[in-house]
Formats: C-alpha cells, structure tokens, sequence
C-alpha cells in the first residue's frame, strides 16, 4: 500500500512539473508527448486528448502540420474516425505542394482502413463507414473549391475503392480538366471511360493517346482508336484513321477499290492497352 502511494506521489509530481513546462510552451510537441502519457497512466484520458486537441487547434505555421499528425494518430486510436478524418482535411488543406497533399491523404486513407483491423480484414461495414466519412468530408471540400483537381482526384480514389467506377471516372475526368499535373494517365482515363461505357470519352483519349505515341507503338494506338470509332459508328473518322496505318504498318492490307471502306479491318487487332495508374484502386478491406 505505501509503495502504490509513493508510486503516486511520483507520477503526481511528475505531471505538476510537465504542466508547468507545458504552460510555458504551449506548442512543444516534446512535452505534450510526455504529458499525454502521465494523464494516461492516472487514467486522466480526456485531458491526455484535450492537451493534443489545444496544441493541434492553436498551431500555425509549420508547427501545425507534426502536432497535427500526432494528435490524428491519438484520435484513431480511439476510434474517433470522424476527428480523424477532420484532422487529415486540415492537413491537407495546410498543404500547398501537391504531391506532399497526395502523399498525406494516401498515407491517411491506408490508416483509416487498417485501424483496428482483426486478423488482416477490415468488416465490409466498417469499410463502408470510413469511406463515407472520407467522402462526405471531400464532398465538401470539392464544393468549396471546383477549380482545385486534387479533391476531385482524391474523390477518384475514394469512389474507386467503394467500387463506383462511375462516380469515380466522373471525378477523374473533373481532375484531368482542372488539374495540370492530375496524377491519371491517358491510358487510364480511356480504361476507366471503356469500363463504365462512355465510347465517346474513350475515343476522346484515345485519339490523344495515338497522336502522341512513337513511332514504335503508334501502329497499335491508331488501330485502337480505329476500332473504338468502328464501335460508335463513325465510319467517316474511322476511315481518316485508318489511312494514318497504311505507310507506318507493313501488315496493313492493301484495300482494293471494290472494298467499301466501312468493311475494311486491318489486319490484327489487340486488346486495349492496360491502365498505368498512379494511384492504388484497392486495399485492406477490399
């Protein structure tokens, strides 16, 4: 009984002397990650939170962004997804480069998603709500600013991974109109048009796929938008196409004159060219 008491006493002065530090520099990372675990092992839970919710709340500057990340991580530790997922907005709303926001918002999707995972599966439930949370609160985010591509392209993301491929293509064509460094490839925007049935905005991609490819690949590329315009039956524009394969391909059959040019195939075709993504379209509890 005297040891429990003494131990106590210890922790007792321990916090006095970490509060007065803390009330001299309010913003100290350091000494709020000595304090939090003091209230912690007194069972002062709530103040262990406050603490890191005052720090986050009154940071600016660079000095948000480390306390900002830490209080996000005691958040999700306790459950709070919601806080959580305010916390990575703010993040991201702090951030100017575009590639530190794509790396902040990738790095919080995969902690929301893996928190609390049971034996390497998140429940399809669980998945859902997190993602809803993500989508409600770049929705928002989106509304506020239409001309900033990355909520759209995050947005992609997040409908990619409830398997809308819809919504997401939609997003992903916001992101490429209004974002000159949107992280999707043509070749993925086509893919992603072929798989919700938009032949009109496949061909629109195709077309700029074809007239930027090399001479070594740019045989396949025409073949391909002809095909896709053989599909919407644009016989005119598919011919026009065509006529770009006979002097690059050796194979391309002669046409003869009495050869409709709505009938004319050339001589092999392919499947259409894979998608090159740089963002990952599945994850844990997928």
């Amino acid at each position: 009984m005297e040891g429990k008491r003494e131990n106590q006493r210890g922790l007792d002065v321990a916090i006095h002397i970490m509060e007065d530090l803390l009330r001299t520099d309010p913003l100290n990372e350091s000494i709020i990650s000595m304090l939090a675990p003091l209230y912690l092992e007194d069972g002062r839970r709530e103040e262990a939170t406050a603490i890191w919710e005052k720090a986050a709340r009154e940071a600016r500057g660079t000095a948000a962004g480390p306390l900002l990340e830490r209080y996000a991580e005691v958040l999700v530790s306790q459950r709070k997804f919601k806080e959580f997922t305010d916390v990575q907005m703010r993040l991201l709303e702090n951030e100017a480069d575009v590639k530190r926001r794509r790396e902040i918002f990738l790095r919080a999707v995969e902690r929301l998603m893996w928190a609390d995972i049971v034996q390497g599966t998140l429940p399809d439930d669980q998945v859902q709500l997190r993602l809803k949370l993500l989508l409600s609160a770049l929705e928002e985010r989106s509304r506020r600013a239409p001309f900033d591509g990355f909520w759209h392209e995050a947005l992609a993301t997040v409908y990619e991974r409830q398997g809308d491929a819809t919504r997401a293509f939609e997003e992903m064509k916001h992101a490429y109109y209004t974002a000159p460094e949107t992280p999707f490839s043509l070749e993925q925007l086509r893919a992603a048009a072929m798989r919700v049935g938009d032949i009109k905005s496949a061909i629109y991609f195709q077309k700029q796929i074809a007239a930027a490819a090399s001479a070594k690949s740019g045989a396949e590329e025409w073949r391909e938008l002809v095909e896709l315009l053989e599909q919407d039956f644009r016989m005119v524009e598919a011919d026009q196409a065509r006529r770009r394969l006979e002097p690059s391909s050796p194979r391309t059959q002669p046409r003869s004159k009495n050869w409709p040019a709505t009938t004319w195939r050339p001589a092999r075709k392919r499947p259409p060219a894979a998608c090159r993504s740089r963002w990952p379209v599945s994850g844990p509890g997928m």
